[in-house]
């Protein structure tokens, strides 16, 4: 689940993983929260936000 405290307009969600997960969709961001499907399968996982200004926020997980 993304989650999101204040409207920020629409941004784009990417999620990449080194177990074979790509998944990319538009985030209204007044919408509050999304589920962002992943595999939960043993890998590194990048989470990229890029907001309508280009303004990009990434983070890095592994399972």
């Amino acid at each position: 689940m993304l989650g999101c405290n204040d409207s920020i307009g629409d941004v784009t969600v990417t999620l990449e993983s080194t177990a074979g997960d790509w998944y990319q969709t538009e985030f209204d961001t007044s919408d509050g929260a999304i589920l962002v499907p992943a595999s939960g399968d043993s890998g590194h996982y990048t989470l990229t936000i890029e907001t309508a200004a280009h303004v990009v926020y990434e983070g890095e997980f592994y399972l």
